[in-house]
């Protein structure tokens, strides 16, 4: 009896660990045990893997939108709304849910409607939960799990709470350590442009932090690998840039610039570029180190604004806008945040595309480019020119942000450590 009764009690974990959160919020209510097992880590982790199977294999896709609605009691005013919606492989969108932000949280949802774009936006995502920073004045950054309505408000950080009027969030992105089995935020914060040493050149200041969702804390590290000699490399300034994160790394678009300072015969000084690049930064959760991975130069038409990472059949790639194109490239992952890219293909969109929001596909036969023209949002698969119009409601369409969404039951409160996977 006991043996059938542990086998019972296997199958029912089983079953659970396939139902999606909103039944597991549910069934928390029925029993005790029940709500035991829903709110262990170890029940989480095997959660989530099961829904990264179903993803994987599903003929279906579940995308996230930030985007912006005028107010219902202020016509002047715009809200921001995360919007969940399904896309199926057959082009058919189905709306989900809308989830709002709490006031409690600090983040600037409403705002003035003359006031174009937000400093506050998706920053990444990883494991159902989603990275909402603040790029202005406040150094504010949220984690959010859409799928189970819990929402975390970080603790401050010394290092960007100090001198906040020249030092600026450069880059933000969260992810999983693999290896500690933790999660992790990681911050570039940039402080304007200073003198390197004696020499005659110039570099941003760039500071890095990261934020430990176990201790609750933060730590300023090292940016060894972004400083080079008479080089910089910055993440890309687009307002729609979010970091990628990939099996333990980050990924961000960014800028590796060569420059030189003059000084001329009347004292003044002059800054002149000599070379530009596109590259990659990457960042290793475990190790806590940066890495560059080069791309190519705007001499091989390769221009990262506007340009969009994201995953394809689990490799890295990137649409980027060419002259008359827009180009995909893939990366060959060497491990540890290193890789060389490959130049997979060039498109001419057979409909205007003005924004780039996101990128994702599961096999050859599709992949699937989220974009806008002037007046909506856009699926587009590349690989067959077949495209749909998704009737998303809302104003200043081209500040709108896309993440491809898995639900999870991970808890953003909780601070154990998860038997995650990548």
């Amino acid at each position: 009896m006991a043996e059938l009764s542990k086998f019972a009690e296997e199958i029912m974990v089983e079953i659970m660990s396939r139902l999606p959160p909103k039944s597991l919020m549910r069934f928390k209510c029925v029993r005790r045990s029940w709500n035991a097992l829903i709110n262990n880590p170890n029940f989480a982790a095997k959660h989530l893997s099961s829904s990264k199977r179903t993803e994987l294999s599903s003929s279906s896709t579940t995308i996230l939108f930030r985007h912006f609605l005028i107010a219902d009691l202020n016509p002047n005013e715009m809200e921001m709304i995360l919007s969940l919606y399904n896309f199926c492989n057959d082009f058919d969108c189905c709306f989900l849910e809308d989830i709002h932000l709490p006031h409690s949280m600090g983040l600037e949802c409403r705002r003035k409607f003359h006031r174009a774009g937000s400093t506050f936006g998706i920053s990444c995502y990883c494991d159902g939960i989603i990275c909402l920073a603040d790029y202005g004045q406040k150094p504010n950054i949220v984690l959010c799990n859409p799928a189970i309505k819990e929402f975390k408000l970080l603790s401050e950080s010394q290092l960007a709470l100090s001198s906040p009027t020249c030092r600026k969030t450069a880059a933000v992105g969260f992810g999983c350590d693999l290896m500690l089995k933790n999660y992790k935020v990681v911050r570039l914060i940039n402080s304007g442009w200073r003198y390197r040493d004696d020499q005659d050149t110039v570099i941003p200041h760039l500071y890095a932090e990261v934020y430990n969702l176990l201790t609750d804390s933060w730590k300023e590290i090292k940016i060894d690998g972004l400083l080079k000699e008479n080089k910089i490399v910055v993440p890309d300034s687009n307002a729609q840039t979010k970091g990628l994160y990939s099996k333990g790394i980050l990924y961000w678009c960014a800028m590796e610039e060569e420059k030189v300072l003059e000084v001329t015969y009347d004292g003044d000084d002059e800054q002149k570029e000599i070379d530009v690049h596109a590259c990659i930064i990457s960042f290793n959760m475990s190790d806590e180190s940066f890495h560059v991975i080069n791309i190519g130069s705007y001499d091989d038409h390769c221009c990262l604004i506007d340009g969009v990472l994201g995953l394809w059949k689990e490799s890295i790639a990137l649409c980027v806008r060419g002259w008359t194109t827009l180009d995909i490239w893939v990366m060959d992952d060497f491990g540890g945040g290193k890789g060389s890219w490959t130049k997979y293909l060039a498109f001419e969109p057979v409909v205007k595309i003005t924004s780039q929001f996101a990128l994702f596909g599961k096999s050859d036969e599709q992949f699937v480019l989220v974009a806008c023209d002037d007046s909506a949002v856009i699926f587009y698969d590349i690989c067959t020119n077949k495209f749909n119009y998704l009737p998303l409601n809302g104003v200043l369409l081209p500040h709108t942000q896309v993440v491809e969404y898995a639900s999870s039951i991970v808890s953003v409160k909780e601070c154990n450590k998860l038997d995650v996977g990548a």
